[in-house]
């Protein structure tokens, strides 16, 4: 990378932050917006205000897809408000609904709101009408005999009241069987403080003894506004009965870009709540761009959207197994969007641990951001040390100093936050070509703020809950954020085995049991050699240790990381 003198970086970061001094930062008061009607009405309009705590003036745009019919989204005249800084103004975004053509269901979709120089834009408000009950108006159930599950139904437009004094609040449910005996019922839950919103499940109990087959029985609704009857079929099998790790799968593409597969895509896995053992068969996918196969049980999924025009589109993910509710239908609903500049969504820069918007990183921290069109060629891994700061046809700036990167893909890249980075928040960008995306902020950089990644024992095998230890174990806590080190090591390149590059900042290992908490100083505490942002943090399990699960985190002051739990025997 060629150097560049002193008066050089002075000139560029004063030129980059006069620009960014005189730009507004947008904020909204909320990011969801949700209403709950009657089937046949329209929903009341709602708002949700925009303002700046940045300089200069917001000027905003709002887009609603055009296959959503049923919102209208506008702008109104701003006003005074407290949201905004002393002297500051909001800028009311106005839902406007059609919604009494809509059948009983759920509906959502997204509004962007826009303002390409502002920094944090853009940002989305999700949109959510509920038609009735988001139930569907039938259920399905397969059970094993002798055990028992639960469907919720989701409350319905008398589902929040100020008082049980007034009809409806909540609205009364009675669950009936026409065939098998009792094992039909439903339970009502009531909370809240101001409001008394509800939730209600229905709950499926077969006996030990019931023979296997279909058996039916009815929800009623009453003195609600959507009172209705529910139908209720439940299948009794002693077979294996599959549940897929997800319902359904959403993905955004652009026109000619690249495929989004695993780990990109979640892979589908399936728990069985039947009897027996669950096997998994084939597994395939059909409709536009959608292919899908299985690896060790799992369903792996890809979406290309190949030379597909801007639209939605959907298809399925088809999954063969022994259950006695297979074959499984998974829908896969694809967007393809027109290629344009990349997009950072907003909040999405976190470190690669907790991946949480409201914690620190640390300089030298590996850190991803999430998007859309950041780069478009498959995704890409850095082939070896120091790691570019050119990957996929992409680049990372933050305050404007390019990152290392791990790798880029369409929508993640997994970058090196530079150890130049001064304290406070600072700003992030992608480039892509010629082309640069919006500008968000991480909200907080600060020199230390460890976050743990996963714990080994020394021989480098997995240790949680579920793999337990012993007291006097020695562990490994592999972790970022540990900040400086000793000897420093450049960004992006591997870390020394001799010496050792070891935190300035010590920090202790804190064992927190049922009963009893104890502070542990490690025996190492530093980047892992030839490893690049990646700590290791040496320690012994107290020898007193009591058995039980212990919740372990790292730290020291009041900057600690999160808690990772252990079981020990």
């Amino acid at each position: 990378m060629r150097k560049t003198s002193s008066s050089s970086r002075l000139a560029a970061c004063f030129l980059f932050c006069g620009v960014l001094s005189a730009t507004p930062t947008l904020r909204l008061q909320t990011s969801t917006v949700i209403s709950q009607i009657a089937p046949g009405a329209n929903a009341a309009s709602q708002t949700v205000n925009a303002y700046n705590i940045g300089d200069g003036a917001l000027s905003l745009s709002l887009s609603v897809s055009p296959s959503v019919p049923w919102l209208a989204a506008s702008l109104g005249t701003p006003v005074a408000c407290s949201l905004a800084p002393a002297g500051g103004t909001c800028i009311p975004l106005v839902f406007a609904f059609s919604t009494n053509h809509l059948a009983r269901g759920t509906y959502t979709t997204s509004v962007t709101v826009s303002d390409p120089p502002a920094i944090d834009a853009p940002q989305v408000v999700t949109v959510t009408v509920q038609v009735g009950f988001s139930t569907p108006l039938a259920i399905d159930q397969y059970v094993a005999p002798g055990t028992a599950a639960d469907t919720p139904i989701s409350p319905g437009p008398g589902a929040s009241c100020a008082s049980y004094l007034v009809l409806g609040c909540p609205p009364s449910l009675s669950a009936s069987t026409q065939t098998g005996g009792q094992w039909l019922s439903v339970s009502v839950n009531a909370e809240g403080t101001l409001q008394w919103p509800w939730s209600a499940s229905v709950h499926f109990s077969p006996t030990a003894g019931m023979t296997s087959g279909s058996y039916a029985g009815n929800v009623s609704v009453t003195n609600s506004d959507d009172n209705l009857t529910i139908p209720v079929t439940m299948q009794v099998t002693t077979e294996p009965i599959a549940v897929a790790s997800t319902s359904q799968i959403d993905v955004r593409l652009a026109a000619g870009g690249p495929a989004t597969t695993y780990p990109f895509l979640p892979a589908i896995s399936f728990a069985n709540t039947g009897l027996g053992t669950l096997t998994i068969g084939d597994v395939s996918g059909s409709g536009p761009g959608v292919s899908a196969y299985n690896y060790a049980g799992l369903a792996i999924v890809t979406v290309d959207p190949g030379s597909l025009v801007p639209g939605a589109y959907t298809g399925t993910v088809t999954v063969g197994c022994n259950g006695a509710n297979c074959p499984l239908q998974i829908p896969v609903n694809l967007e393809v969007d027109a290629q344009g500049p990349p997009v950072i969504t907003y909040q999405s820069v976190t470190d690669n641990a907790t991946f949480s918007p409201s914690n620190p990183v640390a300089p030298g921290d590996v850190c991803v951001l999430k998007g859309a069109q950041l780069s478009l060629e498959p995704a890409a891994s850095a082939a070896n040390v120091p790691l570019p700061v050119q990957l996929g046809g992409a680049s990372v700036l933050v305050n404007n100093v390019q990152a290392p990167l791990y790798y880029t893909s369409f929508g993640q890249i997994a970058f090196q936050m530079p150890s130049s980075t001064a304290p406070g928040p600072a700003l992030v960008q992608v480039v892509r070509g010629q082309e640069t995306s919006n500008t968000v902020t991480v909200n907080q950089v600060t020199p230390f703020y460890p976050a743990i990644v996963v714990i080994t024992d020394s021989s480098y095998n997995l240790r949680d809950a579920n793999h337990p230890s012993h007291a006097g174990d020695w562990l490994i806590l592999w972790s970022i954020g540990l900040g400086a080190t000793s000897p420093a090591v450049p960004d992006g390149t591997a870390a020394p085995a001799n010496p050792p590059a070891s935190a300035i900042a010590k920090p202790q290992v804190v064992f927190l049991g049922a009963n009893t908490m104890e502070p542990v100083t490690p025996v190492f505490a530093g980047l892992s050699p030839g490893g690049v942002g990646l700590y290791q943090v040496n320690v012994q399990i107290p020898s007193d240790m009591p058995s039980g699960n212990v919740s372990v985190k790292l730290g020291s002051g009041a900057a600690y990381s999160n808690s990772i739990q252990i079981a020990v025997q």
